[in-house]
This record gives C-alpha cells, structure tokens and sequence, in this order.
C-alpha cells in the first residue's frame, strides 16, 4: 500500500527534475545562439592568436585561486543565513550567478546566485549577494586608488589630488561601514 502511495510522488519529482534539467538545456542553448550570433569567430581566432601567451596563462592559472576565494567568500555570507548550505549548493548558485552575470548589463545577473539556495529566503540570499558586490566594490577602490595615486600622482598637483584621496578614504570608510554592520541595510 505505501509503494502505491509513493508512486505519484515520485514521478512528480521525476518530471519536476526532467523539467529542470530541460530548462537548463534551453538556456544553456539560447545563451550559446546569442553568443554565436554576436562574436564573430573570425576576429575573435585572429585576437587570440595576436596576444601575448604569458599574460593569458598567467591569468588562467590566477582565476583557479581567484573562484576559490569567490567561492569561499560567497559560502562564508551564505552560511550566515543558511548555516547548513552544502558546498555543492553554494558553489552551484556562484557559477549560475556568474553565468547570469555575463549576459546581463551591469553584471546585475550575478544577484540571481540568491535564487539557486534552497529552503531559505531568497531576499536574505539576495542581501548577502549585495554585501558581497559591496565588499568586491570596496577592494576594488582601495586598490584602484592606490593605482591611481601612482599613475596621476606624479602628473597632479596636491591641492588637486587631495580631494581624489579624500573622496576615496570617505568612500572605502562608508563601505567597510556597512560591511561591518549589515544591520544597517536591514533598517532600510
């Protein structure tokens, strides 16, 4: 009698994961269509075949280390909200994120990492994916002010490079800030 009972439900979840798995399939071939029809292949082999090897092994063999920090990052927001995530799931909603990501303007599609973690509120997930652009945003300033104090600190006077600095200083400020005390965004 129970095998009888079961039986619906697990063609149910059959179906629910064939149908997932479709869904998967049909974007995974829209995004190659729409990538083919944008990239001409002609130019793209020509860029390649131009540009400097050593530069693109030594980016490729820094983006294993760089996912692994992502990866880290993301689980470590994740788990604030969801304590038991699995690695699987959390590496899985950072790729999806990623994917997301690169045909979406402003990479807004990485937001949608929120919606691949299971059994917790996506509005929760979609905070820490905004705390983790925020905290990307905030190493990316500090680095590119240190960048730009060296590359037009030599070419600037100081009472015009010193309003860059103290709009950078404000700006790092506000965000290690909210970094620090997310419950100020959950005021809002």
């Amino acid at each position: 009698m129970e095998s009888v009972e079961t039986a619906p439900k697990a063609r149910k979840f059959i179906s629910k994961r064939r149908l997932a798995y479709l869904l998967k399939l049909i974007i995974a071939a829209a995004v190659m269509i729409m990538l083919l029809k944008r990239v001409n292949v002609h130019e793209l082999l020509t860029a390649f075949s131009s540009a400097n090897m050593y530069c693109i092994s030594v980016a490729l063999i820094l983006l294993v280390p760089n996912i692994y920090i992502q990866f880290y990052k993301w689980r470590y927001l994740v788990r604030l909200v969801k304590p038991g995530v699995s690695n699987r799931e959390t590496f899985n909603s950072l790729l999806a994120g990623f994917t997301f990501g690169f045909i979406t303007p402003g990479r807004l599609g990485e937001f949608g990492r929120a919606f691949f973690i299971k059994d917790c509120p996506w509005v929760q997930v979609l905070g820490m994916a905004f705390m983790d652009k925020l905290f990307s945003m905030a190493v990316v300033t500090f680095w590119g002010a240190i960048g730009l104090m060296y590359f037009v600190g030599k070419q600037l006077y100081i009472y015009t490079l010193a309003p860059i600095i103290i709009f950078t200083l404000i700006t790092l400020v506000v965000i290690y800030y909210i970094l620090l005390r997310p419950e100020i965004i959950r005021s809002f």
